[in-house]
């Protein structure tokens, strides 16, 4: 049918510029011959024509789209803002986080020039690391992580620089996926959410929106969840008391005990960077059993003073990460328990981590795991017992909005690298 309208609207014109210097009978003769000699052509140009009309079609009806969702943010108010991917957190993460100096520091300065080209930060990164260590290959670095199924020793650069390129698309696209999913959890009524030209960038508008701050923390939290065996105290204990002689005698405190009681740490907000300092001196960290890592929680032990909590956990897998992984999560749901008169948030795992989950509890009983979500420990409660089926409680000090945001971020998966807030507008109705 659209063949035949195409095909009689060309001989219509035809018919209709020709008639001048034509009779009609003559007309009809030659359109006839030349639709008999030029068939193929006719239906090259209809299909042609076809293919533009669709086209121009789907562009008016998604721009219309688009239009309507614009100005639904105007005319009842909202947010708008631009979130950036840190590339090079990316890139260092599918290195599996490399410590090699020059490697950091080409990534570094590649993404703190990425707004003065408009190369690719891989490019520039590239650039920069054979500036600093010319002759070397960028194999090394990712044939034994999340890409050793594409990577290889006898990947060249340019072979890696191609994965790299298309791991990198892939991150973006499922860090929109999960930005999606959170908005849409949130309820949020026909928000935006597109690439912008820069690399990386992503414009998000989301009419309605009267929690702009709640919104934006839900967004820029990568949901990173973990769960660590941890040190007791009294396993440190000695080596603390040999750490503050030798601070005291370096001269960097003086007959001051830097965690401030008992326990692991419990310290004022601005003195965290001190305290972190101290722990990394080579002096301290050979007292240290090598395998003690610490982390601060997330929450302040005391709102009006913002004492901290400071925990010592356990690296007990040789890559150094931690004993399970949030992958497992499968569904959260946030709940209140009417006994305790508190909230929390239910999990639920998938079958492989049900069974990593029972054998931790049980091989811990007595011990305390530690809940560590964006490396902040969220809460680490002592293992009464084995816990089987993969169902447990994540409790905290917190509110029923924050249970409800942890919630979304569990459900919606953690994001490839964390967001930064490069714009953000608060539109008024």
């Amino acid at each position: 049918m659209l063949y035949n309208m195409f095909f009689s609207f060309s001989m219509t014109g035809f018919c209709y510029s020709s008639k001048k210097h034509l009779s009609s009978h003559h007309v009809r003769t030659h359109i006839k011959i030349k639709a008999m000699k030029n068939n193929g052509l006719v239906r090259l140009l209809a299909n042609v024509l076809f293919i533009i009309g669709f086209f121009c079609l789907t562009s008016t009806f998604t721009q219309c789209r688009m239009n309507e969702k614009k100005s639904v943010l105007y005319s009842i108010g909202g947010t708008r803002m631009i979130l950036e991917l840190n590339v090079a957190e990316a890139i260092r993460s599918l290195s599996g986080n490399n410590k090699d100096a020059n490697f950091n520091k080409a990534l570094d300065a590649a993404y703190s020039h990425r707004l003065l080209s408009n190369r690719s930060i891989i490019d520039v990164f590239v650039e920069e690391y054979r500036r600093l260590e010319p002759g070397k290959q960028l194999f090394p670095f990712f044939c034994s992580h999340d890409l050793k199924d594409r990577i290889n020793i006898k990947s060249s650069d340019k072979q890696v620089i191609s994965v790299l390129k298309s791991e990198l698309k892939s991150m973006l696209k499922r860090s929109m996926n999960v930005l999606q999913l959170r908005i849409d959890q949130f309820g949020v009524e026909s928000p935006i959410v597109k690439l912008r030209d820069v690399e990386g960038r992503i414009l998000v508008e989301l009419p309605g929106i009267k929690e702009p701050e709640r919104i934006r923390k839900l967004l820029q939290t990568s949901a990173k969840l973990d769960f660590w065996e941890t040190y007791e105290y009294a396993q440190l204990q000695q080596a603390f008391i040999e750490a503050d002689t030798v601070l005291a005698r370096i001269n960097i405190v003086n007959d001051v005990h830097p965690f401030m009681g008992p326990f692991i740490g419990i310290v004022r907000k601005q003195e965290m960077n001190i305290i972190d300092s101290l722990l990394n001196l080579q002096h301290v960290k050979k007292l240290l059993p090598s395998n003690v890592i610490f982390k601060w929680s997330v929450n302040a032990q005391n709102r009006e003073e913002q004492f901290c909590n400071l925990y010592a956990l356990k690296v007990t897998n040789s890559d150094g990460s931690s004993a399970l992984s949030g992958d497992v999560v499968v569904e959260a749901k946030a709940d209140f328990s009417q006994n305790m008169k508190r909230k929390f948030v239910s999990i639920r795992m998938n079958d492989e981590g049900a069974k990593v989950w029972e054998k931790l509890t049980r091989d811990n009983i007595g011990n305390s795991i530690a809940i560590v979500l964006d490396d902040l420990v969220f809460t680490a409660p002592q293992v009464q017992s084995e816990i089987q089926g993969g169902v447990t409680e994540l409790s905290g000090v917190f509110t029923e909005e924050e249970a409800q945001d942890l919630a979304i971020l569990l459900n919606s998966g953690q994001l490839a690298a964390s967001f930064m807030l490069v714009d953000e507008e608060i539109i008024t109705p």
